[in-house]
């Protein structure tokens, strides 16, 4: 079953995909004042970037790398779960 899963690429039947959550559904949730925001991926159409989603001043999404302003976003995504030894990630 493991080599079939393998060779097929299928996941194991544990790990759950990331899904992309379009910005017409729902954009991340707002912060307290003085929380960071939360490090997410977003995509345009041609790019993906890491960055965080701003609430103040009508909302914008900014670049993790340079604090750039990304216009376009369709659709995010949080981060995945860091890896952990001994929680059942280790790479063979």
């Amino acid at each position: 079953e493991e080599i079939k899963r393998g060779v097929l690429n299928i996941p194991p039947a544990n790990v759950q995909p990331v899904q992309w959550i379009p910005c017409s559904e729902r954009l991340p949730e707002d912060v307290q004042i003085g929380d960071e925001y939360p490090i997410v991926i977003f995509c345009t159409k041609e790019k993906t970037y890491t960055g965080f989603y701003e609430w103040y001043r009508g909302g914008r999404w900014w670049t993790a790398e340079g604090d750039y302003v990304v216009d376009d976003v369709i659709a995010w995504r949080e981060l995945p779960e860091p890896y952990r030894k001994g929680a059942g990630n280790e790479v063979n």
